[in-house]
This record gives structure tokens, sequence and C-alpha cells, in this order.
């Protein structure tokens, strides 16, 4: 199967738009979209608004399955109504309870470590240890999609990311996850500091799946030069994102190995050696 990947789209429409023109060439079996579907906004109604004006129609003009993630900059009220929205059934979300597609399960999971951002609704601790005490004003969203403000020592109350990412233990999988794992290529922003998860690293090198698909760090492709590394026999790939549209199209096999995965910018410099990679 052919897959194409993105995030981080953040409701620009000329990246949508971009994203409709490579979908019609390169003809992917599957669209994934790894979270921060809309542009930031404290508020859902843009969000919403986005939806119904243009994102609907988008999906039927693709006429391709997609399977996607909220990221941090998805108000969960803006995805509850993208829930409703779905009448052609076209669109999935893909969590941690795993969903099969041509037998390979494909995980999703939305929660980044602590960030700068106030509204807290889509993080968490990193490690179970750590002990989170937040200086800024933090916003959590209420039941009636409300902002209100909360301790800055709510984080220690809710499960690490660690904890919520130790069910998984299937090697033939692909996970979709917003945050890159911590301390390689994939996470380092402006200041050329690793942002990513410890957490999304320890589980990837305890569980080995085929492909791990990340967002979140916009410019970790142009500060490191690179968009993936292996972790043991794992590939993990952030493709960033810019004003420019950037994807990533790969291919899998029927046994869940990686035929071809190339970047639609970036030089393919992975693809001899992810070819190989379970022989």
């Amino acid at each position: 199967m052919r897959f194409l990947f993105v995030s981080d789209l953040h409701g620009n429409k000329l990246l949508y738009s971009s994203l409709e023109g490579l979908m019609i060439s390169v003809k992917p079996d599957a669209l994934i979209i790894g979270g921060d579907l809309f542009a930031y906004s404290p508020y859902s109604k843009p969000q919403i608004e986005f939806i119904e004006g243009y994102f609907c129609g988008f999906l039927e003009r693709i006429g391709t399955p997609v399977y996607i993630i909220p990221g941090n900059c998805d108000r969960s009220l803006s995805i509850n109504y993208l829930k409703q929205m779905n009448d052609s059934k076209s669109l999935h979300f893909l969590t941690l309870d795993g969903t099969m597609i041509n037998g390979i399960e494909f995980i999703g999971y939305s929660c980044i470590p602590p960030s700068p951002f106030k509204i807290k609704d889509w993080e968490r601790r990193d490690l179970k240890e750590d002990s989170i005490v937040l200086e800024d004003p933090c916003l959590l969203s209420n039941e009636n999609n409300e902002l209100e403000l909360v301790s800055p020592d709510f984080l220690n109350s809710l499960p690490s990311i660690e904890e919520d990412l130790c069910i998984l233990n299937n090697k033939k999988a692909i996970w979709v996850i917003h945050s890159p794992p911590f301390g390689g290529i994939l996470d380092r922003n402006y200041d050329n500091i690793c942002c990513g998860s410890k957490a999304v690293r320890k589980a990837i090198e305890r569980v080995q799946p085929i492909l791990t698909l990340h967002g979140h760090i916009h410019e970790a492709p142009r500060m490191s030069h690179m968009w993936s590394e292996r972790i043991g026999e794992t590939t993990s790939i952030n493709p960033g994102s810019s004003e420019m549209l950037q994807a990533v199209i790969f291919e899998i096999d029927k046994s869940g190995g990686i035929v071809s995965i190339n970047h639609t910018v970036y030089s393919p410099h992975i693809q001899h050696q992810v070819k190989n990679q379970r022989e």
C-alpha cells in the first residue's frame, strides 16, 4: 500500500490545496495527517468554521481514506464536531486502541510533553517519575468548552505519556504520534534544543515498530538537514512544516516491510537503508 503523510498544516488553505494536487499525482491508498489540522485559536469557533467552509469539501474532493490524530493546537470541541460531520465515513481517527489496515496495526497518540503553550488540553507529563509545576497560567477546556485556569501542578494528577504508551507491544505496527522522540534529529527547534518526548523514544526502543510518524516541531528538518532517523530497527520520520508543503510518501508490503520512502522536498537519503531494514 502507498501512504502519504503530512502534519501541522494548521488550517493553511494553500498547503491543503498543494496537498490536494499531490494526492492527484501520487494516488496514495490513504492519507495520514499527524495532528494540528487547524490554525491555533483559544476558541473552537474559527476551527469549526474551517471544517464547515473548507475541510469537509477537501475530504470529498480527494476521495481517499484519511486517517488523523489531533495535535496540541486542535481544540477538543473542534475534533468532536469533525467526528459528527463525518457523514462519508472516509475520515478515521487513530488511537492507542489501534486500527488494522492491510494487516498492519496503526496507532495514534496526540499528547505532547509540557510546552510554552497556555492551553494544556493535549499535554501530559513525559515520564512517570516527572513532577511538573508550570510557571505560566495554565488553561484547560471544561465540559462546556470554556477555558478555565487550573493549578500549575495539575499534570501530576494525570497519567504520563510513558504510562499511556506502556500498553503498546506490537512490532507489526505503524505509530502516528504528534510529538517526535527526544534527543535525535527530529525534535530540534530553532535554538537547536531538543523538544521531543523521552517517553516516545523509550517506547520505540522497547517495541521496535515498523515505522513511526511525527510532527509538532516544524523546523526540525531545516535545523538538522535530515527528516528521518533509525532507532534500532524502527524508522522514525518528521517531514516538517513550512509555507511549502512538506510530505512523505511511503509504501508498505503485505509482510510489513518498507518498500520505499521519500520526502517531497528533501533528498531521499534513507531510501536504500530502509528498503533492507527487515531483510
